[in-house]
Order: C-alpha cells, then structure tokens, then sequence
C-alpha cells in the first residue's frame, strides 16, 4: 500500500535517494533535480511524491502555466514522471496522476500538457489519455486534454465519448484549441 505527499521539498526528496537504487539515484541527480533547480521551481511547485513504508516509490514534478493562444485559460504541465521499478505495476504511477488532475480541477485548471516518451505512451493510453496531438522529435508526443472533471478516468472518458459521437470534433473546436496552443505556446518548448 502506498500513499502520497503533496508538496515535497528538495530535501525531502533527496534523504528519501538514499536508500534508493543507484538507477534511480542517477536519474533524479542527472535530470529531475537539476531541472527543478535550473527553474527555480522547488517553491512555487513542489512535486508530489507516493511513499510504500518509508521507502520513495513515485514522483510526478508539475507547475501551472497560462496559455497565452487559448484564451489565457490556466492549464497544469506534468514535466516529469517517475516511478522506482521495484514499486511498477502497482497503481502508483495512475495515484500521482490523479492526484495532480484533482488539485489542477480545484484550481480550475482547463488543460493538462505534457511531453510523453514514445516508450511509456502505453501507460498513459491506460490513462486514458488518447489525445496524441503531434510528434515533437521521434521519441516524443505532445499531449494536450481537457479536464473536465474531478476525477481524471470519468474527465477523460467524457472527453472520449464526446468525441466519440461527434466524429466532426477531429475538425472542431478541440482540434483549433489544441493545434493553438501547439503553434502558440508548446513551440517554445520543442527547441
């Protein structure tokens, strides 16, 4: 069983490294720390991490940005995912997601964007995340869903549904937001 901590410190994070696999270790040292250092983002986002004991077993790094080609409508950008291999397979990585697309909803949030490598697209079509919008390099997609309710499984079913059965949205008005938002604000950060 797992649970999660919203808010997590860079500290937190790096005392819980210590008892992680050297793989691990070298992932968040070389990528996931840096990054947040890099952008000074430690205290305006504190990522969200799920703990099995007292062990690190998750993590998702996320902020809120504004999009400035989509009516100025508040969206939250999951920049990085992580779950520990030994903890695979076990809900935490569907836990951390959900967690963040509750607390986006409540802050009114429109939109989740993200990057997904190509490798883990397979989990976040389990999501139910079926929106692949373009291909930012080979091992790259960019995603782009509306969050239309609290809980991200029904939020995304509707999204589905509707699209479902109104084929005509392909060239509607999700199609012209998302492709905005792509040629607008996404672009500057496929360089």
């Amino acid at each position: 069983m797992h649970r999660l901590i919203n808010s997590v410190p860079r500290d937190g994070i790096v005392s819980l490294l210590a008892e992680c696999d050297d793989d691990t270790k070298d992932v968040f040292e070389t990528d996931y720390l840096p990054n947040w250092d890099n952008k000074n983002l430690w205290k305006a986002a504190p990522p969200v991490i799920a703990l099995v004991g007292d062990k690190l077993a998750g993590v998702v790094f996320y902020n809120y940005i504004t999009l400035s080609d989509v009516s100025g409508e508040k969206a939250v950008y999951i920049q990085r995912t992580y779950v520990v291999p030994e903890f695979r397979k076990q809900g935490i990585f569907r836990s951390l997601v959900s967690n963040v697309w509750a607390q986006a909803f409540e802050l009114n949030c429109k939109y989740i964007y993200m990057f997904c490598n190509t490798d883990y697209w397979e989990a976040w079509e389990k999501l139910k995340f079926a929106q692949l919008l373009m291909t930012k390099e080979k091992d790259y997609n960019i995603v782009f869903t509306p969050i239309l309710h609290i809980d991200m499984m029904i939020g995304n079913m509707m999204y589905n549904n509707f699209c479902h059965q109104h084929p005509k949205t392909q060239t509607g008005f999700w199609t012209q937001t998302a492709m905005q938002f792509i040629k607008g604000t996404a672009l500057k950060y496929c360089k």
